[in-house]
């Protein structure tokens, strides 16, 4: 598999701007063609250290290939493995973690949505519930409903709704913790669809009440 971007500059994925410059400076001092002539090598490298910089410090070109990495990443995710209970909870945490720093691929909600989904069709489900013990259960449930209670509705919808039908017979709690989660984001939902005009009554009450407060003492 070839580098990626974060590699060729030796950086983490989640790295900040400051840390692109200075690892970019260090690496384009190491390989640059004056320092090197007649390394092939040397010189091959340093135009990718150039491609990769010009890529990471525009914020649209870093989304777009973030995404692209992302979706390359997820055409593999069983490729050239067994499909296990356990290599599917791998997966599931790794990306757990990924997200948890700050997302360290820029994950667009429909992407993530099918990557849900595709952890949970038909054929992974029944692998799934045939050889999956009670605890890979719970771990995988928890997984699904972290990587998805943030999601849009519709995407959070659908995803919950596999889950439940996944492993809704299998673990009892399953149906409660997401009840629980879409009842959390239905209030979320509905306080930021309404903040504006809450705060405009508040506003309006503030108001009246100095109107009222003035009138009253003159």
């Amino acid at each position: 598999m070839a580098a990626t971007y974060y590699q060729i500059l030796e950086i983490p994925a989640d790295a900040d701007l400051l840390t692109i410059k200075k690892s970019f400076r260090k690496l384009a001092m190491q390989y640059h063609p004056d320092k090197s002539t007649g390394n092939s090598f040397s010189q091959a490298h340093y135009l990718l250290i150039q491609e990769a910089y010009q890529t990471l410090t525009n914020p649209e070109l870093r989304k777009a290939y973030d995404t692209e990495l992302w979706l390359s990443q997820k055409k593999t995710f069983y490729q050239g493995q067994a499909l296990t209970p356990a290599l599917m909870i791998k997966r599931l945490q790794r990306l757990a973690e990924a997200v948890m720093i700050q997302k360290q691929f820029h994950i667009l909600e429909d992407h993530l949505a099918a990557f849900l989904l595709d952890a949970m069709n038909e054929v992974n489900s029944a692998l799934f519930q045939a050889r999956a013990n009670e605890n890979e259960q719970e771990v995988f449930a928890d997984y699904i409903i972290f990587l998805g209670k943030d999601l849009p509705k519709p995407f959070r919808d659908e995803v919950f709704d596999r889950l439940s039908h996944t492993l809704g017979q299998q673990l009892n709690d399953i149906e409660l913790k997401i009840s629980s989660i879409q009842q959390q984001k239905r209030s979320a939902d509905w306080y930021q669809k309404n903040i504006f005009w809450l705060l405009l009554c508040i506003g309006v009450l503030i108001c009246l009440l100095m109107y009222f407060y003035a009138k009253t003492r003159h």
